[in-house]
């Protein structure tokens, strides 16, 4: 068992607070989401800082930066070299996530890093059994699949999901204009190709719920090239927000829809349970969460 303390990565507290300030908040929720989140139950392994490795898959774009902003706060802060990259990623995000307006979530040291055969074997795992890795921003139809390795239900699907109002995200380049009329609207969009969830990104509440809820989607949909022509959704009226298929389902599904109705309508519930369900997240390669030993899902 690890002996180390949530106390033992305070030193770490001001820097990661500094960073958030200047906007980076929602980097560190997205890197500890997808480190956590290489776990498979089947499996039994997972996170690990295995994340590390796996730069080159295509959800983790970006994250290297973040990674290395990390490691060089590590070293100036000289901290106890017993803490794991993996608890510091966790660290990070529960921090960011609560200097941004959030819930404040329990953060237990535990965590050992994982090496890069380890990532291997989690990558090839994943392969061999045609399960995503990770979520896909336009494959909703695999959406319960992935999360099921956690063991995680709907309701933990649809409240992880909330963690979008903080952040944003580039719209992809292979747009294809197929619609008659649509030019215009590529046009629109790309002149500003970053685009959020949220009115304000940097602020974390339930205002993903109320703009997925509230907003007309369905005339301003780009399609990306490809045989399935997968889609983004953007807001009709600024073209400023957009849904990828993983949030439009929120829409579409009427099980994902009622829960995420609950959630529009009070910011604390939506604060509570996802305090709840992303701790259960950030644990998933936590010691305690090892081999078979993990917790059911939680259902509506």
């Amino acid at each position: 068992m690890s002996t180390l303390t949530a106390e033992d990565f305070e030193p770490l507290r001001a820097k990661i607070v500094e960073f958030t300030q200047q906007g980076k908040g929602s980097i560190f929720v997205r890197l500890a989401f997808h480190d956590a989140g290489t776990f498979h139950k089947d499996l039994g392994k997972g996170g690990g800082a295995t994340v590390r490795y796996l730069l080159g898959i295509a959800q983790n774009a970006g994250l290297e930066f973040i990674i290395h902003a990390l490691e060089d706060a590590r070293g100036e802060l000289n901290l106890n070299p017993a803490i794991s990259n993996a608890d510091i990623y966790q660290f990070a995000a529960v921090v960011a996530i609560e200097t941004m307006g959030g819930p404040r979530i329990p953060f237990r040291p535990g965590r050992v890093d994982l090496s890069e055969q380890d990532a291997q074997e989690i990558l090839n795992f994943h392969v061999d059994h045609g399960i995503d890795i990770l979520p896909k921003p336009n494959n909703q139809e695999r959406l319960r699949t992935v999360f099921g390795k956690y063991n995680f239900g709907d309701k933990d699907i649809v409240v992880l999901s909330g963690a979008h109002t903080v952040g944003s995200a580039l719209v992809p380049e292979d747009i294809d204009p197929r619609l008659p009329g649509q030019q215009h609207l590529v046009d629109v969009v790309m002149e500003n190709p970053r685009k959020t969830w949220s009115l304000d990104n940097q602020h974390f509440d339930n205002d993903y719920f109320v703009q997925v809820y509230k907003n007309q989607w369905s005339a301003n949909i780009i399609f990306l090239k490809g045989e399935k022509g997968k889609k983004v959704w953007f807001d009709t009226n600024t073209a400023k927000m957009m849904l990828f298929e993983t949030d439009f389902v929120l829409i579409t599904n009427q099980a994902f829809k009622k829960i995420g109705k609950l959630y529009r309508d009070d910011n604390e519930l939506f604060k509570n349970d996802f305090a709840v369900t992303f701790q259960r997240l950030s644990e998933l390669g936590h010691e305690s969460t090892l081999g078979e030993n993990i917790n059911g899902p939680r259902e509506v």
